[in-house]
């Protein structure tokens, strides 16, 4: 028999440092779906750039993932650590960039849930970069100050996971 039920697209964004975080993603989604998909008739997908670009040209890099990706995604999901990313023409960061996309959908009206979260865990000195980490900050405050935003901190990609499930668990509810 077939099933009908609601699509919901998770944009993933964040810069490159928060990898584990962005690979237990799919293990949250992929355990909602088979246990509260069928009975609510939901089922989310996430769309990111590496899987949903492909190799193309145009202004800068940012742009072309911002062109095929689109703003048609229900929920934008941002995470950072350490690293604030790399500038595009239009923002200090990608992730930025994508962050301030989905905002503007809100603003308009748009019904785009924006949740963002910080990892608050030790960085190796080997990979910190002061002025990255500064960014980050100023970012965080930002969120909170001017745009009334409330992120979730945590420290262990699994305490994440646990976040993740239960937030968005939260955000398909309502």
């Amino acid at each position: 028999m077939a099933k009908t039920h609601t699509v919901l697209e998770v944009f993933i964004a964040s810069p490159g440092d928060v990898t584990p975080e962005r690979e237990v993603l799919a293990n949250v989604v992929s355990e909602f779906n088979v246990t509260w998909g069928d009975k609510h008739h939901v089922r989310l997908d996430i769309v990111k750039w590496e899987t949903h670009s492909h190799p193309a040209f145009g202004e800068d890099a940012q742009d072309i993932i911002n062109r095929q990706i689109g703003d048609v995604y229900d929920i934008f999901l941002g995470i950072m650590w350490g690293k604030f990313g790399t500038a595009t023409a239009r923002a200090e960061s990608g992730t930025e960039e994508e962050f301030q996309r989905a905002y503007d959908r809100l603003k308009k009206g748009d019904r785009v849930q924006i949740m963002f979260y910080f990892k608050d865990a030790g960085i190796p000195p080997s990979k910190m970069d002061g002025e990255q980490i500064a960014k980050v900050q100023a970012f965080k405050k930002t969120i909170a100050d001017e745009y009334g935003g409330l992120y979730w901190p945590f420290e262990t990609t699994d305490e994440f996971q646990t976040k993740a499930r239960i937030h968005l668990s939260k955000v398909v509810q309502d």
